[in-house]
């Protein structure tokens, strides 16, 4: 059996080596989409396809977060690339395969029917205290991936396609849902892999995904009303924190990540490691928890180089003032009301 991997990151190098390794040993090739990183995600990315590693990437400069697009298009792609590969897993920067071994994961992947698709569980992890207070770029993340919470409140999902549906599907964003691009049914097949997820790493990590990705989800011009709600939610509280965030309020903002407002956020953590793979050494080092301050200069000047420019919306000042018809208008109206001062004072004379 051929699987394949498919992922979109952007600026991830505090986590794509560990992403890389763990994930192939799983998979027979990672397809990854660097999208307009500005961090070493790229070099490190070719230096790990250099190494010999299975990893192929992909450039696109989308700066309003259309990744449901990339991953269709690559899932596309996947049926003349891949015409003997079997499934496509989905999979985000801050996700990795937890199966016990390839054999059992592939035994997993037999569940799933050519007319559907499967989909596997969210373990989420938090930091513990160790991993907040003492980073090193050299330790792969699955190694401070040790506890995870104990319910997940919102049970969320990330999708493999079979081959029978590459090219004849699109991917929703997220990547937690597959529609057939014919109308027709298709079926999810719940597989008992977990997958974990990883997304809250440290505080400046988190500040800088989430405030970030949220400028990038309201550029989004065809954006589902509650796409990310998790995004802008978490962006309005940090902001509140006057973006201070302490080491418990990491903890609280991971137990809480993607679970909706009407559900009961999980507040314990059990500790259950990942697998070991001797495979997962760090080679190519990261400049370790860097500021947000730099992320967001990276981000404004990606917005610079793609052009990428925010409608302004004209208040009554600027159109009067600064557009040309208003202009025009303005100064014809100040015509006639100097004339009828002129014609007053012609009158009193």
């Amino acid at each position: 059996m051929r699987i394949i991997g498919i992922s979109c990151v952007r600026d991830e190098d505090d986590i794509i080596e560990s992403f890389v390794r763990h994930n192939l040993v799983y998979l027979d090739k990672l397809y990854v989409i660097n999208n307009l990183s500005k961090d070493k995600t790229a070099s490190i990315l070719n230096s790990l396809a250099n190494e010999g590693l299975a990893v192929e990437m992909w450039e696109s400069t989308s700066c309003s977060n259309q990744q449901d697009r990339a991953i269709s298009m690559a899932v596309k792609k996947m049926a003349m690339l891949e015409p003997a590969a079997d499934f496509a897993v989905l999979l985000d920067a801050d996700e990795f395969i937890a199966a016990a071994d390839r054999k059992s994961f592939i035994e997993d992947l037999e569940k799933i029917q050519p007319n559907g698709y499967g989909v596997m569980p969210w373990k989420t992890y938090i930091p513990v205290e160790d991993d907040l207070e003492n980073l090193t770029p050299s330790v792969p993340a699955t190694s401070r991936m040790t506890h995870r919470r104990i319910t997940e409140g919102y049970q969320m999902y990330k999708s493999v396609i079979p081959k029978a549906l590459f090219g004849k599907a699109r991917v929703r964003p997220g990547s937690h849902v597959v529609e057939r691009l014919d109308g027709g049914i298709c079926p999810r097949f719940l597989l008992s892999t977990p997958l974990a997820h990883f997304p809250i790493r440290s505080a400046n990590q988190l500040i800088a995904k989430i405030i970030l990705f949220n400028h990038a989800r309201m550029l989004k011009k065809d954006a589902r009303p509650k796409e990310s709600f998790h995004w802008a939610e978490m962006a309005a509280s940090i902001r509140a924190r006057n973006f201070h965030i302490t080491t418990d309020e990491v903890r609280a903002y991971a137990l809480s990540y993607s679970v909706r407002s009407e559900d009961e956020k999980p507040t314990g953590f059990v500790f259950d490691p990942l697998p070991s793979h001797r495979s997962v050494v760090i080679k190519y080092l990261s400049p370790g928890d860097e500021s947000i301050i730099h992320r967001f200069d990276r981000y404004i000047t990606r917005l610079q180089e793609n052009n990428h420019i925010v409608p302004m919306v004209n208040t009554e000042f600027e159109k009067k003032e600064f557009h040309l018809i208003g202009a025009v208008r303005e100064s014809i109206k100040q015509s006639r009301r100097w004339a009828k001062r002129r014609l007053g004072l012609s009158r009193k004379a």
